[in-house]
């Protein structure tokens, strides 16, 4: 996988400039939508902390203990690692930093999760999202 599979945005929101992108390109085909493997859905903040069949996804504030940040480091659990993206090789390491940094953050004050494209606003009040900054 190369960091030009993605299709970068350049509006100063990390969720939107960088986080979206990975996981529209690298995470929905099998976790989004009607696509649920293992339960797990990630096209929304609530759906990623809901879970699937391993527990939640994500632990706000703490990416260490969050499941989906040690999948795509390659880290998962020694009796079932999962690594993902599954079948496709290891995330590069700054989209990996990217995960981190915001799937990663604490929940963010309701201003902060506002946007500028109304198209995207119905999906921002249903994440919840902590969207930082650049």
């Amino acid at each position: 996988m190369t960091p030009g599979d993605v299709p970068y945005k350049n509006t100063g929101n990390l969720y939107i400039d960088r986080v979206k992108p990975i996981l529209q390109t690298r995470c929905y085909r099998c976790h989004a939508g009607l696509n649920r493997e293992s339960g797990l859905r990630v096209d929304s903040r609530a759906y990623m902390l809901k879970g699937g069949k391993h527990g939640t996804a994500l632990v706000p504030g703490d990416p260490e203990k969050s499941l989906m940040i040690k999948l795509v480091r390659h880290e998962g659990p020694k009796d079932d690692p999962m690594p993902m993206p599954n079948r496709r090789g290891k995330l590069p390491e700054q989209e990996i930093r990217d995960l981190e940094r915001s799937l990663g953050a604490p929940e963010a004050p309701d201003h902060a999760r506002r946007t500028q494209n109304p198209l995207d606003a119905p999906i921002h009040a249903s994440l919840s999202y902590p969207f930082c900054s650049q």
